[in-house]
């Protein structure tokens, strides 16, 4: 088993699952790949009513208020109007698109930054 997947009897509860990356965010435009793996069908654990919510969480720590980012799960841009947003933590729950079975890609692309001090 990953540490970073559980088994659905484990899912009952809200399960924070994380693990850490490090990437700097360096240039707008450009598009970050992050690669996470999904040991569980998540859809199916939503379906058999196990999993109640799913969280992505990110943390950037050099993000500043002002900066423009686009997030994406698998191609598919978050709404970032609907994350939550608590200094450099941005959580989006995950309510229609779920990551899938095994390998996942999330992207982070800058598209302004506030200032140039990073």
């Amino acid at each position: 088993m990953y540490p970073w997947s559980f088994p659905k009897m484990n899912l009952t509860h809200s399960t924070l699952l994380s693990k850490r990356w490090h990437v700097k965010l360096q240039e707008t435009g450009k598009k970050y790949d992050i690669g996470i793996y999904i040991g569980e069908d998540l859809a199916l654990c939503r379906d058999e009513n196990i999993l109640k919510q799913a969280w992505l969480q990110i943390v950037i720590n050099a993000r500043q208020q002002g900066d423009e980012l686009e997030i994406a799960l698998n191609g598919q841009p978050l709404p970032m109007g609907e994350a939550k947003v608590d200094g450099s933590t941005i959580r989006f729950e995950l309510k229609k698109q779920l990551p899938q079975v095994g390998h996942n890609t999330v992207s982070v692309t800058p598209k302004q930054f506030a200032s140039d001090a990073r």
